[in-house]
């Protein structure tokens, strides 16, 4: 474990001078060993010890001398840089917000991001994404691999030391603090930080271990002097360096004073510019090095952390006691129990052990079952292998010590234990050398379980009241809670529901019996009643099968559902559930015998009560910005999003939601401060129409009123949505302007609550702070945006150029519009703004707006582009002027350029085929310029096809709209399918497409249309276009040969447009018999579903034939295969109602419907609801 994760990135700066490490000799030289030190002088009463050591467990470092040991023996005091267990404290307290992996998502370029997941993968041999490390410290740890070698040791060197202390019972200490070690990464910047990352990757792994490999050969040498001169290739020692030297060394001082002391520091701390050594020595300590003997009195010094005095810990309440090495350091805590341990990180050994309630009485056969599932449970989740199993001979404990091999050349021993109906867990995880040691014997044999007593049986009914859960109920044995948190599945990173479970487990007669409460996770409410009944349904589902319809009930007014399940196939069950408010009430009565069935009709069902609900203290709430004050719940979640300023006329969102614990209702406060175009034209509209953006779809306003708070006017309405029908719950409202802000309120919450007056506690309770800005809200900001988008500043030109997205200009603001509009802009800018600028003119609808647009019209300096934006906008404006004048403008001075036509230009003649037909000869006139063709050929075909009197207009002159046919269609083909996605140019592609809709409305037969259409069904570049192309053949009755056109026919992309085809030119006969079969039309009907819907499938096969409400309908199976990898993905869905295909009805595909729920063994069930819901949607 390395106390320091990154230091200064060392390892990795030093791989730079690799060439340079030749000049070294690696070999141990008696002589020259100096890791050992002792301090003497200054009034000490005794010598103290200075060792250099590493953080590495290569047997060739754990070399000492005669008199390492020794020294350690006779001082009183061992300290390394940190206090170990401090460390593996402070490690298991330290919290996460997001995992490591989303933390480096966040921080990092996508590109390097990219760099670190391989790197990591390549290390370790499995993916960051997968893992659950919340420590972004152990990433960067575990980007450095480990070098195994056979005979490596078991620990690390100043581990081992330690471990030596404590054999010896030396008062262990540390010279640096945790929280500064421990926090060392968190204190960079994120420049820093991506800075000590990138340089850990651009040093491939083989370079990392070619200088592990050095380094360690140079410390085995134990020569100061050679450690100096490898560490002083390179400018390792910094200020950083320096600094903690002079804390470690005023640590020494510090403890000296109090006893004698052996200190292992890392070598590299006592070499170079203001190293330890130097610090003690100008204190005034005489430090000099101890001479090196190697006779192998190291070697007989053991460690058996059994020796000594141990930490007595023992459980009250569970029942239990035991020793440990030291106090507990770790501590997990679970949904049902808590884990408790000491991680030794002077053996690498974990000692753990935890208790709980069962929760149910428990006869002998259950026991063994249940026993022999904890040990899968737990040895399976290590992925370990049971090697020595052996029953406890204690009579009044059930249970066995387990032995099982780990990975990793690990091993377990753990105790597994009922008694009176709690289970209790205690194992330690070792090395295989260690699992035999004294101290493991010694743990095993201070465990003690004395359990707890059984409360005493109370007969018969008994009421079981949550006052918190707001209800009662009578249930037949006492129930024990089972309360756990359950993942948000709406966001796997987002605060958990958390589930009130008490269950009762009445064995006389065979019953359970489950109570559930929870209230959404704060943030969250129960927005659509029906979606959460039918998700409690696929919930219980998942389990169990579904034996009937739910049924719907009621309780005090509250609308329920009720469930009757088989669990597992097995059990009979009846579920009832509830939603009052915000809140989710579940009642489960389970019979635990396969035979039998749960009646309805049960005390536990006919006794559930709701209570009123709690009353709860609100508490002081001051925002931490200091921006307002306000009287919420205990538990406060805010929620600040810094807008972008130039998105919208507020600048900020600040958003602060509280949970009432007792009834579950929202509260909910916000303001955002406004920014410097906010206009408001009249505080009432203010308020309505802020109003209206609060109402929600379904919703009912039931009351509404103006409120005075403050001396403002603000506006409190609710609403009920009419989803919640029969439930009690509204939603509370209050919306107001004050100081520079805009403030809301709201509370869901039900009837009961609101009559409370708690509501009204909150809202009144708000204290915002006042602010100061030079902003007049009602004065128009038309001029100040106008200037800005003068300004070379970018910011400030973008933040006025995204103001015309919700800024409402009026007819007051025509005169600095119309002035802007003369003004002459950079180049890059001048079409952007005024673009914007002409489109307001339709938004403000003046007359008088016609004059001006028309004058910048024909100002030979207005480009195309422009000329566009014009014409767009003109017919928007309502006056009788309007079309004439956009007639006027189009036909006498239409823009030209390739870059300035727009799909509206036209729009006045797709809103209107009797204008189309007025103005149709001059239309044609458009028809030169090859940016209008494409839309007036469509608005010809509209023409042609609808119901006006056109005195066959488009047929006579249907010459003229073919004129450019061979040019257009010269260019399409000369035109190759990669220059068209390269170039992303589809002006000849749509107009292509255009005369091909043509052809297949109006009959025109001629050579020009019969060998386009011919070349187009030999290019495989377009399966559309080659689909127009047949069907235009077919409608025109140009010849196909047999042979093309089955081959076409038996492409279902293609079958249906040509069935289509024939059957509007009244020869659906000459399809081919089998194409009309209603099982091959179902087919294709639903392969066109699909395709539209989420691609084309490979294969389609049918599941059953279904006869409902005399319609009938296939099931089907669609399956889409890939490749690489090969996996096939199937689906199911419906197809119906079949009815037989003739000339004398209406052509048409069957409806189809898939929800595109996987197929399995269970798609029967699944069928069900998609043939429900698609016969009430085609009532």
């Amino acid at each position: 474990m390395s106390y320091q994760i990154l230091k200064n990135n060392v390892l990795f700066l030093l791989f730079i001078i690799l060439s340079l490490l030749s000049q070294f000799t690696f070999a141990q030289d008696n002589d020259a060993y100096s890791l050992l030190w002792k301090i003497e002088g200054n009034n000490l009463d005794s010598p103290s010890y200075l060792f250099g050591t590493m953080h590495i467990d290569d047997a060739r470092v754990f070399n000492f001398s005669d008199a390492v040991m020794p020294a350690i023996e006779s001082t009183e005091y061992f300290a390394l840089e940190v206090n170990a267990d401090s460390l593996i404290t402070a490690i298991m307290n330290k919290t996460y917000d997001i995992t490591a992996n989303d933390y480096y998502k966040n921080l990092l370029k996508p590109k390097d991001y990219k760099r670190l997941l391989k790197r990591f993968e390549d290390v370790n041999e499995y993916s960051l994404i997968d893992s659950e490390i919340m420590s972004p410290d152990q990433v960067l740890s575990l980007l450095i691999p480990d070098i195994d070698k056979d005979d490596d040791k078991s620990t690390f060197v100043d581990l081992y030391l330690l471990g030596q202390a404590r054999t010896m019972n030396k008062s262990i200490t540390g010279l640096e603090d945790v929280e500064d070690q421990m926090n060392y990464f968190d204190n960079l910047s994120d420049e820093q930080k991506t800075e000590e990352i990138l340089s850990h990757l651009s040093i491939d792994v083989d370079s990392i271990n070619r200088t592990k490999e050095m380094m360690t050969k140079v410390y085995a040498t134990g020569d100061l002097n050679k450690i100096a001169a490898f560490v002083g290739q390179y400018d390792f020692i910094d200020d950083t360096m320096i600094s903690r030297n002079k804390v470690m060394s005023t640590s020494i001082i510090d403890i000296m004073k109090k006893g004698s002391l052996f200190a292992g520091v890392g070598a590299a701390h006592l070499v170079g510019k203001g190293n330890v050594i130097e610090l003690l020595q100008k204190e005034g300590f005489k430090v000099s090095v101890v001479e090196a003997k190697f006779t192998g009195v190291a070697d007989t010094y053991k460690i058996d952390s059994s020796k000594g005095i141990w930490y007595n810990y023992t459980d009250n309440d569970l029942g239990f006691r035991l020793e440990l090495p030291k106090a507990p350091n770790i501590k997990q805590d679970y949904d049902k129990f808590t884990i408790y341990g000491y991680g030794d990180i002077s053996t690498e050994t974990s000692y753990l052990f935890m208790g709980f309630d069962i929760g149910y009485t428990l006869a002998q056969p259950q026991i063994d079952t249940f026993l022999e599932t904890m040990v899968s449970n737990i040895i399976e989740k290590r992925e370990g292998v049971v090697i020595h199993r052996e029953e406890l001979t204690d009579s009044d404990l059930n249970g066995y010590d387990i032995t099982a091999e780990l990975p990793d050349d690990n091993m377990i021993k753990a105790r597994f234990i009922t008694k009176n109906n709690h289970f209790y867990y205690f194992s330690v995880e070792t090395s295989q050398d260690q699992i035999d040691e004294n101290y493991i014997k010694r743990y095993f044999n201070s465990i003690k379980v004395e359990g707890v007593e059984p409360k005493p049986e109370t007969k018969g009914w008994r009421e079981f009241k949550s006052e918190k859960g707001a209800f009662s109920l009578q249930i037949p044995v006492d129930a024990k809670e089972v309360s756990r948190e359950h993942p948000n599945p709406i966001d796997l990173e987002g605060e958990p529901y958390f589930l009130n479970l008490y269950m009762a487990t009445d064995t006389d007669n065979s019953n359970n019996y489950l109570i559930r409460y929870n209230d959404q996770p704060l943030g969250y409410f129960l927005q659509n009643l029906e979606i959460a009944f039918k998700e409690t349904e696929t919930t219980l589902t998942q389990t169990s099968t579904l034996l009937a319809e739910p049924k719907i009930i009621y309780l005090d007014g509250i609308e329920g559902r009720e469930y009757e399940i088989n669990i597992k196939d097995k059990f009979h069950s009846i579920v009832r559930v509830y939603f009052r408010g915000n809140r989710t009430y579940l009642l489960l009565k389970q019979k635990l015998n396969e035979t039998e069935k749960v009646s309805v009709n049960d005390e536990f069902f006919n006794s559930f009560t709701l209570l009123p609900y709690q009353d709860t203290d609100l508490t002081d709430y001051e925002s931490p910005n200091k921006g307002f004050k306000i009287k919420l719940f205990e538990k406060v979640k805010e929620v600040i999003d810094t807008l972008d300023a130039t998105d919208s006329n507020v600048l900020d969102s600040y958003d602060y939601t509280s949970l009432n614990p007792n009834s579950g209702s929202i509260y909910q406060y916000g303001y955002n401060n406004i920014g410097k175009y906010f206009r408001i034209t009249s505080h009432k509209k203010l308020l309505e129409d802020y109003k209206n953006a609060l109402i929600e779809y379904n919703d009912s306003i039931i009351s509404e009123k103006i409120v005075v708070k403050n001396g403002d006017s603000l506006i409190q309405f609710s609403v009920k949505n009419k989803l919640f029908k029969n439930t009690s719950r509204q939603v509370v409202n209050q919306f107001w302007y004050n100081n520079y802000r805009l403030h809301i309120s709201k509370a869901i919450v039900t009837d009961e609550e609101l009559k409370s007056g708690i509501v009204e506690k909150v809202f009144s309770s708000i204290i915002a702070q006042p602010i100061t800005s030079d902003i007049d809200i009602y004065e128009s900001k038309a001029k100040y945006i106008l200037e800005d988008l003068k300004s070379k500043d970018t910011i400030v030109y973008n933040g006025a150029l995204k103001a015309f997205d919700y800024y409402e200009f009026d007819k007051d603001d025509l005169p600095v519009l119309s002035k802007a509009l003369n003004h002459s802009y950079s180049e890059e800018h001048n079409d952007v703004i005024k673009s914007n600028i002409i489109y307001e003119f339709s938004l403000i609808n003046e007359e008088s707006s016609l004059d001006i647009l028309e004058t910048l019209y024909n100002k030979p300096t207005t480009s195309d582009n422009l000329k566009t934006d014009i014409l767009i906008t003109i017919p928007a404006i309502e006056s009788e002027k309007s079309l004439v004048l956009y007639n006027k403008l189009l036909f006498s001075n239409p823009p030209t350029a390739d870059n300035s036509y727009d799909y509206s230009l036209l729009q006045p003649f797709n809103d209107s085929l009797n204008y189309t037909l007025e103005n149709y000869n001059k239309l044609l006139t458009l028809l030169p310029l090859t940016q209008y063709r494409k839309d007036i050929i469509y608005l010809s075909t509209d023409l042609y096809n609808s119901d006006l009197d056109t005195n066959n207009i488009v047929k006579s002159h249907y010459n003229k709209i073919l004129e450019y046919l061979p040019s257009d269609s010269e260019l399409f083909f000369n035109q190759s399918k990669t220059e068209l996605e390269e170039d992303e140019d589809y002006t000849y592609y749509n107009i292509m497409a255009a005369y091909l809709q043509s052809l297949n409305t109006v009959k025109y037969d001629d050579s020009i249309s019969n060998t386009i259409t011919s070349t187009l069904l030999n290019r495989d570049d377009d399966k559309w276009l080659r689909l127009l192309a047949i069907t235009a053949r077919i409608f025109n009755e140009y010849t196909i040969s047999d042979e093309i056109l089955n081959q076409y026919l038996e492409d279902k992309y293609y079958r249906f447009e040509i069935m289509e085809a024939f059957h509007k030119i009244n020869k659906l006969e000459d399809i081919d018999e089998k194409f009309l079969k209603e099982k091959e039309f179902a087919k294709l009907s639903f392969y066109n579903y699909a395709g539209e819907d989420g691609g084309y499938p490979d294969e389609i096969t049918f599941l059953k034939k279904i006869n409902r409400n005399n319609v009938t309908f296939y099931a089907v199976k669609f399956n889409y295969i890939e490749e690489e990898p090969n996996e096939t993905f199937s689906y199911i869905g419906i197809v119906g109602p079949i009815n037989k295909l003739s000339q004398n009805e209406a052509f048409k595909m069957y409806d189809s419907s898939s929800y595109w729920d996987e197929y399995d063994e269970d798609w029967e069930t699944k069928i069900e609801p998609l043939i429900t819901d698609f016969l009430e949607f085609t009532k």
